[in-house]
């Protein structure tokens, strides 16, 4: 059984079924592989291009003028669509509108040239193809060196060879316009026989390249989101283990700070406790003596120093541990009155005795952490006797506030008072007055406390308006503490 020869129109109607049905099959296997839009445009291209080697296949003069007008038309929107989708492949801004205008524009043109001449209309539409057939090219050689993708770089190459052809089959049905021959799409000859099977060769192979480009850029971002997993494993191991080293060095650098001040604490205690005994004695055996008075304040002086090195030792401490952390606090219900009286032993004699207390008779106990408030309160003291002249008093009011339910610790002072600049900064860590000697730590500390406490510290004028000095307040709300 013997089967006929197949000519060029057979040829052109097979390339018709292919580009008619392939794209039916390319949008079963990148189903959820592409992106819908894109992967639409690409298979709705490819559809309306098989009505090129339709026309090819039954012959331009068989068919009606308006129809071959919709042909020619339809078949330039396929072309454009599935730049569109190569486009969208390269993360480029895809312009629909531009592109739907392109269509109208170029099948007016093929309108107008129709109106010439059959013959010059299937050059001008084998022209437009060439240069569709070009910009394809080029977007798919771009996409095989971007992504990288050897599909999009065979696709690249089968387009060229496409453009080529088209061009030269152009340029043959002017030479046979020239010399009067009846001219069609396809005719019968060698370069017409290796068009159609070009066309239908670039009909199946261009769906199955971009196939390939599509399922090789998803295995790209699968590489690339198992490489960012593998960096930001590996990260966090670095991190951990960086954690873990810094732990300890803070570790030991707590144990050393602890050390530290264990064996200068215990000392400075023994001073301040002979210097006491010193002054007592002192007291009991000179009296009234006028020669008394420098002895006592050469130890009062030397009490204050011991005093100030304890002072900034617990300061760098706490700042140092505790307070440099968002560690929770574990308040307890403690005693007031008792609070007070630790804080102004901390003072030096001559410093406790500008210290006047105003307690509401009412309130004996609180909820918080005794070590921390007390550490704060001594700090808001010193700060204002050492900022305040030598002969003023120092007011500490202790009261509470009803809504919400608070209590307020309140140091009151007759100095100079803070300046502007000063007073945005002045519980800044390391922000220190003209005249201060210390780290500039004691206000910082007293903000801390307060945020563990949930409170806040405030700098407020004084009671009496145009009275000098400074009013600090410290809020401990209660009733809120886990």
């Amino acid at each position: 059984m013997t089967f006929p020869p197949l000519d060029v129109r057979d040829i052109a109607f097979i390339g018709f079924l292919v580009y008619l049905l392939l794209p039916l099959g390319t949008a079963v296997i990148l189903s959820g592989q592409d992106r819908r839009g894109r992967l639409m445009q690409w298979c709705w291209g490819s559809g309306l291009l098989s009505l090129l080697p339709l026309i090819a296949s039954i012959g331009a003069h068989q068919i009606p003028r308006a129809l071959l007008s919709v042909g020619f038309g339809l078949g330039f929107l396929g072309m454009l669509l599935r730049i569109n989708a190569l486009r969208g492949h390269l993360e480029a801004r895809r312009q629909r509108g531009r592109l739907v205008m392109l269509c109208v524009i170029l099948t007016l043109g093929s309108e107008a040239i129709g109106l010439l001449g059959l013959a010059l209309q299937l050059a001008y539409v084998a022209a437009v193809q060439a240069l569709g057939g070009f910009w394809i090219t080029r977007l798919a050689w771009q996409l095989g060196i971007r992504l990288p993708s050897r599909s999009a770089r065979a696709m690249a190459l089968a387009y060229g060879v496409g453009t080529l052809v088209l061009l030269w089959r152009g340029l043959m049905i002017l030479v046979e316009h020239s010399q009067g021959a009846r001219v069609d799409a396809l005719a019968q000859g060698g370069h017409s026989l290796v068009l159609a099977l070009l066309v239908l060769m670039t009909g199946i192979f261009s769906n199955i390249a971009y196939i390939g480009i599509t399922l090789e850029g998803v295995r790209a971002r699968e590489r690339a989101r198992e490489l960012e997993a593998a960096q930001a494993a590996v990260a966090q191991r670095q991190s951990e283990a960086q954690s873990g080293q810094l732990r300890e060095l803070l570790r030991e650098r707590d144990d050393m700070l602890h050390l530290l001040a264990h064996e200068v604490r215990q000392p400075l205690n023994n001073a301040s406790a002979a210097l006491q005994s010193a002054r007592s004695a002192a007291v009991r055996t000179l009296g009234d003596d006028t020669d008394a008075a420098p002895l006592l304040g050469r130890l009062d002086r030397a009490g204050s120093v011991i005093q100030q090195i304890t002072s900034i030792l617990d300061n760098t401490l706490t700042a140092s541990s505790l307070l440099s952390t968002d560690s929770r606090l574990a308040p307890v219900e403690a005693d007031l009155p008792s609070l007070i009286e630790l804080c102004l032993a901390d003072l030096a004699p001559s410093q406790r005795a500008r210290v006047q207390v105003e307690h509401d008779a009412g309130l004996r106990t609180a909820s918080f952490d005794p070590g921390l408030l007390r550490l704060a309160l001594r700090n808001l003291l010193v700060n204002a006797l050492n900022h305040t002249p030598a002969h003023t008093p120092i007011v500490l009011r202790v009261s509470e506030q009803d809504e919400p339910l608070a209590v307020l610790l309140e140091v009151i002072d007759q100095g100079p008072g803070f300046a502007p600049a000063l007073r945005e900064r002045a519980f800044e860590r390391g922000v220190r007055g003209p005249r201060s000697t210390g780290l500039g730590l004691g206000l910082y500390i007293v903000q801390r406390v307060a945020e563990l406490h949930r409170g806040r510290i405030e700098i407020l004028p004084r009671d009496v308006p145009g009275d000098t000095g400074t009013r600090m307040r410290l809020t401990l709300p209660q009733g809120l503490m886990d």
